[in-house]
């Protein structure tokens, strides 16, 4: 195996002391995986999380004992770094994705949802394979694509296209649920605007490697090496900031959910599943409220009231649904009726008696629905 070009080794491992470069990407992947561990897990928090992770592995793969342990078993260095972009460009297929989820969320279907998944990623396959095609003479002889000014301009251009892209419309959507005046949920202010901030870092990111890819194709022989270590530290923060403010943001809701487990009994924890629907129904039919004793006797006697409550509540509804909505079957579909009965109690009088639906007398029914109505991050946009 060739000995790495020195242009290669400055462009493809991180300029940062090792130590401190190992500990930030040691502690972005443990926050990370206690993210992945504690919080629920939506589309969008997976999206989110594998997009995360991809970002940090092109960190990782910057790692100079990284790059030792894959020259161990037989891969160069120019191979490595090819790894490395790919997966920018995967992260950049998995932004687009995480903006389709945010934009749409619960209201796709499973087939749609991985005809969307697969209608970016099989592109930013193809792109990773034209990728090392263009830099085939690269990898074989273990230098940088920049040392081939012919062909370094292509290679950028294709290697931004995806990141670039996915960039753009997960900020458009961002920008869109954040500051549009009909927001959907009370949280998408504060994460459409770190979203936002993100996304434009990321762009900004990719854009400048394509202008530099063809600075770099005109970049004399022998000014090579010190363009591309001046290059190579400024990657390495465009790279780390965007990254490092995503996770920061997502840490919160990890704090909360590990106090809210520790804290609560299991009793109390269905009790906050139940709230939010509890509280629609409440409000539109108050008359199914319970007489409550100044002080509940346990956790268990609030829940068993409360699921008493909901029931009634829900039987109270089928008043006001049509044939179609009282047939619904799945939880998106049993939500849509109780929603518009609710609707039309306001304002409509009753369309037929009360109906006893089976689904309406199932605990487990219930909680699926409480989870479809509940307006924490999480399950809003769960599948």
């Amino acid at each position: 195996m060739n000995d790495p070009s020195e242009a290669l080794q400055t462009v493809a491992t991180s300029p940062w002391y090792p130590p401190l470069s190992t500990a930030l990407l040691v502690t972005m992947l443990v926050a990370l995986l206690l993210r992945a561990i504690v919080v629920s897990h939506s589309r969008f928090e997976w999206c989110a999380i594998s997009a995360a992770l991809l970002f940090l592995g092109v960190v990782g793969l910057r790692e100079q004992w990284v790059q030792e342990g894959f020259e161990a078993l037989g891969v160069n260095l120019a191979c490595v770094r090819l790894m490395a972009h790919g997966c920018a460009v995967l992260g950049g297929a998995m932004l687009f994705s995480l903006g389709v989820a945010w934009a749409h969320g619960y209201r796709l279907s499973r087939p749609s949802w991985w005809r969307v998944m697969a209608f970016m990623h099989l592109p930013a396959v193809a792109c990773i394979a034209i990728m090392a095609a263009i830099s085939m003479p690269a990898l074989q002889q273990n230098r940088a694509i920049e040392e081939f000014p012919s062909r370094i301009g292509l290679y950028g251009v294709v290697y931004a296209t995806v990141p670039i892209i996915g960039a753009i419309y997960v900020g458009v959507t961002a920008a869109r649920a954040g500051f549009s005046r009909d927001v959907a949920h009370q949280l998408n202010v504060p994460v459409g605007i770190i979203a936002t901030v993100v996304a434009g870092l990321s762009v900004l990111d990719h854009a400048f490697r394509v202008v530099t890819a063809f600075q770099t194709s005109q970049t004399p022989p022998e000014e090579l090496q010190t363009a591309l270590h001046d290059r190579a530290a400024s990657t390495d923060w465009l790279l780390m900031l965007p990254v490092g403010i995503a996770l920061l943001s997502l840490m919160p809701a990890v704090f909360i959910s590990l106090a809210r487990r520790v804290a609560a009994s299991p009793d109390e924890a269905r009790l906050r599943e139940l709230r939010e629907l509890w509280l629609a129904l409440v409000s539109a039919f108050p008359q199914i409220r319970l007489n409550r004793a100044a002080a509940l006797s346990s956790p268990a006697e609030e829940l068993h009231r409360t699921l008493v409550e909901v029931e009634d509540a829900l039987l109270l509804a089928t008043k006001w649904m049509t044939d179609e909505e009282l047939d619904a079957e799945t939880v998106e579909e049993r939500f849509s009726a109780v929603s518009a009965a609710v609707d039309r109690s306001d304002e409509e009088p009753p369309l037929r008696a009360a109906v006893v639906m089976p689904w309406t007398r199932d605990e487990e029914a219930i909680y699926d629905l409480a989870r479809r109505s509940d307006m924490t991050w999480e399950s809003y946009y769960a599948p």
